[in-house]
């Protein structure tokens, strides 16, 4: 089957709707904050949309999705601030099979 054929096929089971990596992230996401969200092994990522920040998902310390969607904490400086200090503490935090 072509690229192109396959292409096609995917729009239409798909509605038409682009499918990809983002959009399976904010499905296991939690639909409010009273509900944690799905229990996932996940790195801390920020997602890009047209060049700038758009959200950070990151698993929390019971191994439940979350996200960051403020703009003040999706600023360039505080995005390089943050992320050395998660990379440590995710290092002190680490249990079980992961140590």
């Amino acid at each position: 089957m072509a690229v192109k054929q396959t292409d096609q096929l995917f729009d239409i089971k798909a509605e038409g709707e682009r499918k990809d990596f983002f959009w399976l992230m904010e499905q296991l996401l939690p639909p409010s904050d009273k509900i944690k969200g799905c229990e996932l092994v996940f790195p801390d990522t920020v997602f890009f949309e047209k060049g700038k920040p758009k959200i950070l998902i990151k698993s929390d310390k019971d191994l439940c999705l979350t996200s960051v969607k403020a703009p003040t904490k999706l600023s360039k400086e505080n995005l390089q601030k943050e992320f050395p200090t998660l990379f440590r503490e995710r290092k002190r935090d680490t249990i079980g099979i992961f140590r």
